[in-house]
């Protein structure tokens, strides 16, 4: 059964409900690896703000229910954009973003939006260390990224019992 397929499709939901300013689709991050996003960048193909998600392999969870087999995975989602948005500090706008996800993954308003189970507070780093700002910095881009990292259970009821 493929768990991520439908864990994405809805995660992308999530996403696009939370930022509605972000016009482009949702990227995965093996998909941005493949393309020219300096060029397309610069080209003007590829407008900011942008959303790239890396969701990793999922892992076996145990204890939750002997007829059900469970798997967490944690996905970072990173929100990219122009040093221009926001109309003042950047890092504040690109904070602000990333806790209205926050909020979203903790307090779901609609379970048709949120059907998954978020098992901790996410993570949050804009640091010019992390991965994307630091790319876009040797690219001497004027952009900046924030990314949000949380886990999630998946899994379905075994129905072979």
């Amino acid at each position: 059964m493929n768990l991520l397929l439908p864990f994405r499709q809805k995660l992308n939901r999530l996403i696009k409900a939370t930022w509605p300013e972000v016009q482009n689709p949702v990227f995965r991050l093996t998909q941005i690896q493949r393309i020219n996003w300096v060029n397309d960048v610069k080209a003007g193909k590829l407008k900011p703000p942008y959303i790239v998600v890396d969701i990793p392999a999922l892992a076996i969870e145990t204890g939750w229910c002997q007829s059900a087999v469970n798997y967490k995975v944690s996905p970072t989602i990173y929100y990219i954009a122009s040093i221009k948005e926001g109309g003042g500090d950047i890092g504040d706008y690109i904070e602000d973003r990333l806790q209205l996800l926050t909020d979203a993954l903790l307090f779901p308003v609609s379970s048709t939006v949120f059907p998954f189970l978020a098992l901790d507070v996410p993570a949050t780093d804009t640091s010019a260390s992390q991965a994307i700002n630091d790319s876009m910095l040797n690219a001497e881009m004027a952009y900046l990224s924030g990314a949000i990292t949380f886990s999630a259970l998946l899994g379905y009821v075994h129905t072979g019992y």
